[in-house]
């Protein structure tokens, strides 16, 4: 994918999703496409932007959403015998029950507090 940049101001880096909801209702006639990266903990965030949007009626609002997920990830490293005792995981992480995880990738993991 090419992102080809015309004239000054047209892409803006924005704190959160809910700018890019704001920066399209104040700009109704331009097309506003909010890059959505992230993991886990970020996709609610980009999902309330989208209900705000329909809500609101603003058909210039879109998502690109890259978000991705851990556990695959995680799995992945298991699936090709890489040698590990465990992982050091994100803090977000804590919401996968830990059971469910020991279960899922027989290895055990600490979470950095």
């Amino acid at each position: 994918m090419f992102v080809r940049r015309e004239g000054e101001e047209k892409i803006r880096i924005v704190y959160s999703s809910l700018d890019a909801v704001k920066m399209a209702k104040q700009n109704p006639k331009k097309r506003i496409i909010f890059l959505a990266i992230g993991f886990e903990t970020t996709a609610p965030s980009t999902a309330i932007a989208v209900i705000n949007a329909f809500n609101e009626k603003l058909n210039n609002f879109f998502v690109f959403s890259a978000h991705k997920i851990m556990p695959p990830a995680m799995k992945a490293l298991v699936d090709d015998g890489v040698k590990i005792n465990g992982y050091i995981g994100p803090v977000m992480l804590v919401l996968l029950p830990v059971q469910l995880f020991s279960t899922i990738f027989l290895k055990n993991m600490v979470y950095p507090l």
